[in-house]
């Protein structure tokens, strides 16, 4: 027997409540040629035997200890065995289409990756959405639409990748932006990008799930670096974005910075590391009480700033000596 034409991976933690639904519509898929790669991330509760009771012989079943969504999905990646890759989380669902309309893009198109539209448990204030039909070829517009906030370039579900685009992909270890994180390596390697108005993919806005269990600093700390990798190639690379890339990163310094001293503010040591990354200009940079100062620094010496956020990264995660 050979491969499967898609591999559909799909990654849970603690999904009893809704991964049956997104099991079945994987199944009801009117495009029959995928096996389903379900990589249960140490759940607690009730997912694995809920799993289990699908005898489909479409579907390979992994759990391993909780390790966070990107191994999980780097580790379904691992097992693949399909030409084309989709993720799906395991408390959103599919239309019965989705498979077959984005495999007929792919190969159509001879596209690396097709994206459509999801349908939202929630209504958006901005406009997320894929508005027109388009084949990308020039990266740059890809990095426009992401400060334009389009969906597509946030997101790793919702799309159909060739499997040598995500070959050599790093997963990071981040709770938070990892779709962001990887999404955007593999646009650096495409030739060609697909934008379908289709809407194929059915996202839920789930309180319960694990991105919603994040908080404290760790939110901003993983924006911040999956945008220094972002920002810091469109500034080398495509200087008409480098002002909406620098403003970008303001953003994420200011949040950091803000964040770290409000999560922390009866410790003794609060200001370390937003002051030791101060040393650079003098300490008297980011008290509490010129925090503001953060974002005007970063307009008038964005050099110097971006030097500081660097170095404040790198403590933050270990990576220099105190």
């Amino acid at each position: 027997m050979g491969h499967p034409a898609v591999s559909v991976i799909v990654p849970v933690f603690n999904g009893e409540k809704y991964i049956s639904e997104c099991i079945n519509s994987i199944l009801s898929q009117s495009f029959r040629d995928f096996e389903l790669i379900i990589i249960d991330d140490g759940s607690t509760d009730d997912t694995e035997n809920i799993c289990k009771c699908f005898l489909d012989g479409r579907i390979r079943y992994f759990r391993h200890k909780n390790t966070g969504v990107s191994f999980a999905r780097k580790k379904g990646l691992s097992l693949a065995l399909g030409k084309y890759i989709s993720f799906v989380d395991g408390d959103d669902t599919l239309e019965k289409d989705f498979l077959k309309t984005m495999v007929s893009e792919i190969i159509n198109k001879n596209c690396d990756i097709a994206c459509c539209n999801s349908l939202d448990s929630v209504k958006y204030n901005t406009d997320i959405s894929i508005d027109s039909e388009r084949l990308i070829t020039d990266k740059s517009q890809i990095l426009s639409d992401y400060f334009n906030d389009k969906r597509y370039t946030t997101c790793i579900w919702g799309k159909l990748y060739k499997k040598e685009i995500l070959g050599d992909v790093i997963f990071p270890d981040m709770k938070y932006a990892e779709d962001t994180y990887v999404i955007h390596q593999c646009y650096q390697k495409c030739v060609s990008v697909s934008l379908l108005s289709y809407y194929g993919y059915i996202y839920r806005d789930n309180p319960d799930g694990a991105m919603r269990k994040y908080t404290g600093v760790q939110e901003p700390l993983d924006v911040l670096k999956c945008n220094m990798m972002i920002c810091r190639k469109c500034i080398e690379k495509y200087p008409q974005l480098a002002e909406k890339a620098r403003s970008k990163l303001t953003v994420c310094l200011f949040a950091c910075v803000i964040r770290l001293s409000a999560e922390n503010l009866n410790n003794p040591d609060s200001d370390f590391l937003i002051m030791k990354a101060a040393d650079i200009i003098g300490r008297s940079f980011l008290r509490k009480n010129f925090k503001g100062n953060a974002i005007l620094l970063y307009l008038k010496y964005p050099d110097i700033a971006e030097a500081i956020l660097r170095k404040y990264y790198l403590l933050k995660h270990g990576c220099l000596k105190t």
